[in-house]
């Protein structure tokens, strides 16, 4: 029995010399196919008898054993299995995550669709969302502390929380000077909408008086914020910046501070919206819920509050590459996008080689050569972004098993940070 690709007449067998000159008159695919076989015939001659024998060798000539197009086919079955396993193998955690958005909706701010104003805003705080959240301290489901580690469970007593519940107030300037003039001694301040390039965004020192004294502006970098929050009801959006007010620890303590912040009218007619910030950790399906209830004050009057909550499984990947208890799906799911990435590695190899071989004009004459190497930047930018996540998780699993007091030092550390920020651009906006 004839080994594939033998002399035997086996339809697997390598082209020869003359139909690899053929196939150069055949599509700009079929040629970039030719030449990359080519390399690898001058790679074959190169070997001597002793690189034959050893195992490297052997599995080299057996691969070369098979026709260009089979090889190319298996090459395209294996990157097609692993692509649809690492974007469709994770979809069994899509019923987990919409029914805890659905869980997170009923119980935890099951009103504040119902928010109609500043009033009833603290009210829906101070009365529902902070004693739901802090739900360690009353209720009998939520189990209670214990040892380093706090309780920080909602009223469920299945919802971790992590980090602190925070106020961010996003304001825009005073257009005063943009008032009619009939109307210029009638009206003393004008605040439109928030602009959609944020031209309008107060960013000067809030003098909010009272107990909470003066707030200071917070860039989005500051905040470790990224990206920009759209509402879809509305259409607006808002930056990851703002004023912040992070709520401490205790129920007591958080509610002291919310009726500090009513006191002094925090909400006034420059306030646009009011996101609640805060994240949330499911052990039993090892999700995160990631909140941001955006209470928006349009300058219509109009009190427009919606939720966006996102749910992701942030710390799956980073088990299994710490060895910590992970599932066997997530196990094999993370292998399965490792070994898509190696394999992308090794085809942007090939396709450099090809590139060297045939020269920059006749490569760009394949319309697939662009288009591969469009897949190719794309997969590099994803590859960066989950070694990136994947970096942040190593500090979030930190975060996790902090206690009270290390979780207060590091807010306190920041917010000093914060204010001698604002205090050196202050500066520097005030000298000539």
């Amino acid at each position: 029995m004839s080994r594939p690709g033998s002399s035997a007449g086996s339809p697997l067998r390598s082209p020869s010399k003359g139909s690899l000159q053929g196939s150069d008159l055949n599509l700009g695919l079929s040629r970039r196919m030719s030449h990359a076989d080519s390399i690898a015939t001058k790679q074959e001659a190169e070997w001597d008898e002793e690189d034959r024998n050893t195992l490297k060798g052997r599995i080299f000539f057996w691969w070369r054993s098979y026709s260009i197009e089979f090889r190319e086919l298996i090459v395209y079955m294996c990157f097609l299995a692993l692509y649809m396993a690492v974007s469709f193998g994770p979809s069994g955690t899509t019923m987990d995550r919409y029914e805890l958005k659905a869980h997170l909706s009923s119980n935890i701010y099951p009103s504040f669709t119902d928010v109609g104003s500043a009033e009833g805003f603290y009210s829906w705080l101070s009365s529902e969302l902070l004693p739901n959240l802090y739900g360690d301290e009353w209720s009998t489901r939520a189990p209670a502390a214990s040892g380093k580690v706090a309780g920080h469970f909602a009223q469920d007593g299945v919802n971790r929380r992590v980090g602190t519940v925070r106020l961010r107030l996003v304001r825009v300037q005073d257009r005063a000077e943009d008032l009619p003039a009939v109307y210029a001694d009638a009206v003393e301040h004008l605040y439109p909408d928030l602009l959609p390039s944020f031209g309008n965004l107060d960013t000067q020192p809030y003098v909010v008086g009272g107990y909470t004294g003066t707030l200071v502006w917070a860039s989005g970098s500051e905040l470790g914020n990224r990206g920009e929050t759209l509402c879809s009801g509305t259409g607006a959006s808002y930056p990851p910046s703002g004023y912040v007010v992070d709520l401490p620890e205790g129920l007591g303590n958080a509610t002291r501070v919310v009726a500090e912040l009513e006191s002094d009218a925090l909400i006034d007619l420059a306030t646009r919206a009011v996101l609640v910030e805060f994240a949330l950790y499911n052990a039993n399906t090892d999700q995160f819920a990631v909140v941001a209830l955006v209470c928006q004050f349009l300058a219509t009057g109009l009190v427009a509050p919606e939720a966006k909550v996102s749910v992701a499984p942030l710390l799956s990947t980073y088990r299994v590459l710490t060895g910590d208890s992970a599932s066997w799906t997530w196990t094999w799911l993370t292998f399965a996008e490792v070994g898509l990435y190696v394999l992308v590695i090794l085809l942007i190899k090939k396709e450099r080689l090809v590139y060297l071989a045939i020269g920059k004009e006749h490569y760009f004459e394949d319309g697939f050569a662009v288009l591969d190497l469009v897949n190719y930047f794309f997969f590099m930018v994803v590859m960066l972004l989950r070694a990136n996540l994947m970096y942040n998780l190593w500090y979030l699993s930190d975060e996790l098993a902090a206690d009270d007091g290390e979780r207060a030092a590091a807010a306190a550390r920041g917010r000093e940070r914060t204010l001698a920020r604002a205090q050196w651009r202050a500066r520097a906006s005030a000298s000539p």
